[in-house]
């Protein structure tokens, strides 16, 4: 096979070879100046898995290509209550709705399981009163006619 090989290259003229080589040249100038893409054209890459979109030049998208995205979830959660998952054709969901997952042993008792009142210089106790705080490192509080609160204090870079 070398042999035959080496007969046709030894064969071809100098000229035959300069000719050849400017055709193939002709031809890449031909495939690299042909229009490559037009505004808003875009080509999905297996090997980036992204999208690649066209302007002046191609870029990624950094989008993922449609069948590598997960799509949303219709599943509802598994405990009790109520719950939807919601229609919206956005990918977060605004309107699902969660179900309260309430866990307690039998001695409760409570009209709300969220209270609210207060100010951000305060704390919200159980029964509705609030507290406030002496100084924001202090562990005692005003009185008031609540119980006794016990606060845990972590200095910075102490706590794991």
């Amino acid at each position: 096979m070398f042999k035959i090989l080496e007969a046709q290259i030894v064969s071809l003229s100098d000229a035959q070879i300069e000719r050849k080589s400017k055709q193939k040249i002709e031809q890449l100038g031909k495939l690299t100046t042909a229009r490559i893409g037009a505004s808003c054209d875009f080509a999905f890459s297996a090997e980036s898995g992204t999208v690649w979109m066209y302007e002046s030049a191609w870029y990624d998208s950094g989008q993922l290509v449609p069948d590598q995205v997960t799509p949303a979830s219709d599943e509802l959660p598994i405990i009790n209550g109520t719950a939807a998952a919601g229609n919206s054709t956005s990918y977060c969901r605004g309107e699902h709705i969660h179900p309260q997952q309430l866990i307690y042993d039998k001695d409760i008792t409570a009209t709300k399981f969220i209270m609210t009142g207060g100010t951000n210089q305060q704390i919200l106790l159980a029964n509705g009163d609030t507290t406030t705080i002496d100084s924001k490192i202090s562990r005692t509080f005003s009185s008031g006619t609540g119980g006794y609160i016990r606060q845990c204090v972590f200095p910075i870079g102490t706590s794991t």
